[in-house]
């Protein structure tokens, strides 16, 4: 006779985790990816400004000043109008909250002063002197103003990216640098449909076209 074999167990299903629970927890790890991607922003930010202000002063931080050469810094004192980079010295930060398109980061951005004790402003090219918005966030409004998309959905999708809504007064206003080329998309697209229903075939620039060919 045949051997009997024993069934197979049968697997319990685990136990179902409720929609409040998963969106909760879908909700925190997006914060946790929010704060390590914010720091990632600052840090690279703060790290840019340091550089600039190193390459003014010609020494790096706790260097001492005789270490920097003997040439002008392009930055004047206000006090006594010195320009010479072994006369400057690092005065401190101060903070500013700059939203980007990933994040709102409250990033320190350095001073710098002179010997004199008097200060030295300084206009720095990773972020200018009065920007509250870094300038990704202004390329991605124009992107949606080219593709004709709505200021309130366009305000929902930056504040999806970034958390921070924007007024739809700031947005309308970037919208209009993008006005141009939506006027030309918009007549590329209206041209495209005319000659269709004209020709039965696609424009003579755009029938052989294919993904990856550059021109």
């Amino acid at each position: 006779m045949g051997q009997r074999v024993a069934g197979r167990r049968r697997r319990s299903k685990p136990t179902p985790v409720s929609r409040e629970r998963r969106r909760a927890q879908q909700r925190a790890v997006r914060q946790r990816l929010g704060d390590a991607i914010a720091g990632v922003i600052r840090a690279a930010i703060e790290a840019a400004l340091e550089a600039e202000v190193t390459a003014l002063m010609g020494r790096a931080r706790y260097a001492r000043r005789a270490a920097a050469p003997l040439r002008r810094a392009g930055v004047r004192c206000t006090q006594w109008g010195q320009d010479w980079a072994p006369r400057l010295v690092r005065a401190g930060h101060y903070t500013r909250t700059l939203l980007t398109a990933l994040a709102a980061v409250v990033v320190r951005v350095p001073r710098l002063g002179c010997r004199c004790r008097g200060t030295v402003p300084v206009e720095f090219a990773t972020l200018g002197r009065y920007e509250r918005v870094w300038g990704d966030v202004q390329e991605r409004a124009r992107q949606l103003a080219g593709l004709c998309l709505g200021l309130r959905d366009a305000r929902e999708v930056l504040a999806w990216d970034n958390g921070q809504p924007l007024a739809c007064s700031t947005l309308q206003g970037w919208g209009h640098q993008a006005a141009p080329l939506a006027a030309e998309m918009r007549g590329r697209r209206k041209r495209h449909a005319q000659w269709i229903v004209q020709h039965g075939e696609d424009l003579p620039e755009i029938r052989n076209w294919k993904w990856g060919t550059a021109r």
